[in-house]
């Protein structure tokens, strides 16, 4: 049986202007939002400057280097499910095999401006990270699922968890390589094989399949066709075979981290990567993909802020709902392309106030424009005056 929640039209009235302040505080918030991020150091551009590291030679403190190679240790990355190996970085990720909650929300608007909303849930079957306990469910006993193990939740409590591990004591080329700030991007799948396995730490209903570990909790449950309650564990690797770019700074003997000029930190090894020419070309796709998500992420506080800031109006018409539905609807696109517009327009002003160079050069057009419009005005008025002294 569905839930039922009434809003009568005074409460909506009051809710309104919460949200009409809420509204406001997201509207002008995108601007900040926006302005920040065309300004955003590049950090693409700060690893055009790194050069190629030489044992033996001499760097300035803090100077960019960038070193081709593999990372070796001698105290890798360990799980203790298994074998001890040249891990550099080991990622364990564990999964459930059960019900995924959805909620589903619609309202009902009445004559007079009270609302209902109406709550459902649906439970599809999937592997999760997050499994939700029976107990914490929030569908009706219509809904809930009736086929749940009774130990469904005890499996959820006892499920390994998930982790990463990164190998301490690390060289490049025996040249020293802090673990503080280093980032290991870019792992491969790692195929678990019974050789790999530990096998003492395999449980009695653990075992290695399609190359993962899976734990049986159900009655004939299988990686390729799981029942409630399974799980399985899956791993990502960096190892001292995988060659990559690492690049930071070089002092005191070793890589340590570099902080730019905008005091961010640029300490990462590349894996997969064998010049500095790719990993400009991925720093400068993330610097791109999160240019354009915090730009869209701007938009989207611009228009919900503005239709929020309308709510209070849009809930007056509420007495008549086809009134509200209607006024939505026009003023909706009337937001979309304001916000349209405006998000357009900040990123222009923004670009050009972080871009000494573009601004100096529009500064000095506008000069010129306003100088060349200033002389023709004052020479239409000569020509005017003389003609009518004429």
């Amino acid at each position: 049986m569905a839930r039922r929640q009434y809003r009568g039209y005074g409460r909506r009235i009051l809710d309104s202007f919460v949200a009409m302040l809420f509204g406001i505080g997201l509207f002008f918030g995108s601007f900040v939002v926006l302005f920040i991020n065309e300004g955003r150091e590049n950090l693409a551009e700060v690893a055009t400057l790194a050069e190629q590291f030489e044992v033996g030679e001499q760097y300035d403190g803090n100077a960019l280097v960038y070193r081709v190679g593999t990372l070796e240790t001698t105290s890798p990355a360990t799980d203790a499910y298994l074998q001890n190996d040249d891990f550099i970085y080991l990622v364990r990720s564990v999964e459930f095999y059960g019900y995924i909650e959805t909620e589903h929300r619609r309202t009902e608007e009445h004559i007079g401006g009270g609302e209902t909303t109406i709550i459902t849930y649906s439970y599809e079957r999937g592997w999760t990270s997050n499994p939700t306990p029976r107990a914490q469910y929030k569908g009706d006993s219509t809904e809930i699922p009736t086929d749940l193990p009774a130990e469904y939740d005890t499996y959820i409590a006892n499920m390994p968890q998930a982790r990463i591990d990164t190998a301490t004591a690390l060289t490049i080329d025996g040249v020293l390589v802090r673990n503080n700030h280093l980032t290991i991007s870019n792992p491969s799948d790692f195929v678990v094989t019974n050789e790999s396995v530990e096998a003492a730490a395999l449980e009695a209903n653990e075992s290695v399949e399609n190359g993962a570990i899976f734990r049986q909790n159900s009655s004939a449950g299988s990686l390729n066709n799981p029942g409630l309650g399974d799980i399985r564990l899956t791993y990502q690797v960096v190892t001292s075979n995988d060659e990559g770019v690492l690049i930071g700074s070089i002092a005191d003997g070793g890589f340590a981290r570099y902080i730019t000029p905008e005091d961010n930190t640029l300490y990462r090894f590349f894996t997969g990567s064998s010049s500095l020419t790719e990993v400009i070309s991925i720093l400068q796709a993330e610097y791109t993909t999160m240019l354009w998500i915090l730009r869209i992420v701007g938009f989207l506080m611009m228009f919900i802020g503005l239709i929020l800031i309308a709510r209070p109006i849009r809930t007056v018409l509420a007495v008549v709902p086809i009134f509200a539905k209607i006024g939505g609807f026009v003023y909706g696109v009337v937001a979309f392309i304001v916000a349209l517009v405006l998000t357009f327009i900040t990123i222009i002003i923004a670009t050009i106030f972080h871009n000494a160079f573009l601004a100096i050069s529009v500064s000095i057009l506008l000069a010129v424009g306003a100088f060349i419009y200033l002389k023709r005005k004052q020479k239409t008025k000569l020509e005017a005056s003389s003609g009518y002294n004429g």
